[in-house]
């Protein structure tokens, strides 16, 4: 058989080229083994272009998944900045309300947790990620992403509820009294003292600053104005409701600048001191309440209510 095989590669074969013109036919005589040795050379070479055609089309088709991974990566890392920006100024923000409201320990209000974000390790992170799997890949950006989203939506949540406590506690501190309600001196200070009119110890549940007659008399809180007219020992008076159990109560006035059911502000001008109902002369009786509780006035004249 192999001879067989050697004499058949050894067997020529003739190949014609004619002219149309009529020129001189040529001829050329091939073996067998050079025409198959040809044909094997041509296939390998086809095949080697068709392997290095198909290599170039695999990277191009990776580098086109590549930089649609980097768009994606692009509108991911917007998201996760804008998150990022958000927590910390949360935390900017935390900072400046606890500074305000001098407080010293982390849950006086409430507690927070749960603060974080994007570090310097995140671009070493991102270009592993890179590497990986597409699917792997957006799975795993989109879960830190909602792990973003659901950290400031809680923090959203909890500086909801601070901003209300904040609010309330602006709202204390604007009701409580403070300040001069009228310039003068003291004459006679809060607590048992020798009554001027009716000669024995009485409880004064107020101060009286003398001035003269006609000197304005400024609301010392905003508030709502409840009362304004005449009794015997105040003679005329006017109560301010403050709000949260606070009230003032301005005596012995002259006149009234402003009526019941009005609103007034803080340092707003209300009545004019005077000497009427039970006064030996011109000053203001001054008295400050907390749930209808007599308080010592000159605690209160020199307070600010900056918080």
């Amino acid at each position: 058989m192999f001879r067989r095989l050697k004499a058949a590669l050894k067997r020529k074969i003739t190949i014609m080229v004619i002219n149309h013109d009529g020129s001189k036919v040529r001829q050329v005589s091939l073996s067998q083994l050079i025409i198959c040795l040809f044909i094997i050379l041509m296939s390998s070479a086809f095949c080697w272009s068709f392997l290095i055609v198909s290599k170039n089309v695999d990277y191009r088709f990776a580098k086109w998944e590549l930089a649609k991974a980097r768009k994606h990566l692009e509108v991911i890392s917007g998201e996760w900045n804008k998150y990022r920006q958000t927590l910390t100024g949360f935390s900017m923000l935390e900072g400046k309300v606890r500074e305000m409201l001098a407080m010293k320990k982390r849950d006086t209000i409430i507690k927070f947790t749960g603060l974080g974000g994007p570090g310097e390790s995140d671009e070493v992170q991102i270009n592993r990620w890179l590497k990986e799997n597409e699917q792997q890949f957006r799975l795993r950006v989109e879960k830190e992403l909602g792990s973003l989203a659901a950290g400031a939506s809680k923090q959203t949540e909890r500086f909801q509820a601070l901003e209300k406590q904040l609010a309330k506690q602006k709202s204390l501190m604007e009701a409580r009294p403070c300040g001069w309600p009228v310039k003068g001196w003291i004459t006679s200070g809060f607590g048992p003292r020798n009554h001027p009119t009716k000669k024995k110890i009485m409880q004064h549940n107020g101060i009286d600053i003398a001035n003269e007659v006609g000197t304005p008399v400024r609301s010392t809180a905003p508030g709502l104005v409840t009362f304004a007219g005449w009794t015997k020992g105040y003679g005329r008076v006017m109560i301010i409701d403050h709000g949260y159990g606070w009230s003032t109560r301005y005596g012995h006035l002259t006149r009234f600048k402003t009526k019941v059911g009005r609103r007034v502000l803080r340092g707003e001008v209300i009545a004019y001191l005077g000497n009427s109902g039970e006064s030996t002369g011109p000053h203001l009786q001054y008295e400050v309440r907390r749930h209808s509780v007599p308080q010592d006035p000159a605690k209160y004249l020199e307070q600010k209510t900056d918080l």
